[in-house]
């Protein structure tokens, strides 16, 4: 008999400071979900993320339970679509969050996007569709 196939559920991160990053995702970027420690859920279409304590996550983990290098998260980055990128970077940045990368125009992939930082240092980015010019 042939195993199904599993199935993608999406991201998971693991976070220092819960109530800071369910703030960051639910309050400041707007994204649908919600959640108490030490779990919360956030989903827009099909994709699903999760955020986790760390602390907790350990727990159940045992001694083997995630515990990220130093907090550095490079090869990570998050890309949540947005209506207008550039509005929505203003909007990020007048309410402190940290910027890795004004609004910048990505023709080969049809985006326009900027970078910014969560409170654990993951790469969000904020993207929207490139607006096509005018003829």
């Amino acid at each position: 008999m042939k195993a199904a196939a599993p199935k993608f559920f999406g991201p998971m991160l693991n976070v220092r400071d819960f109530e800071a990053s369910l703030s960051f995702y639910r309050d400041t970027l707007g994204m649908k979900g919600d959640g108490e420690n030490p779990y919360a859920e956030f989903t827009g279409g099909k994709s699903v993320l999760v955020i986790l304590d760390h602390a907790f996550g350990r727990t159940v983990g045992g001694l083997a339970g995630p515990t990220p290098r130093a907090w550095k998260r490079e090869g990570l980055g998050l890309a949540v679509q947005m209506k207008d990128a550039d509005q929505e970077y203003q909007r990020v940045k007048a309410k402190g969050v940290a910027i890795a990368s004004p609004p910048t125009d990505r023709p080969r992939m049809g985006l326009r996007n900027s970078q910014v930082f969560d409170p654990d240092g993951n790469i969000v980015e904020l993207t929207s569709p490139l607006k096509k010019a005018a003829k």
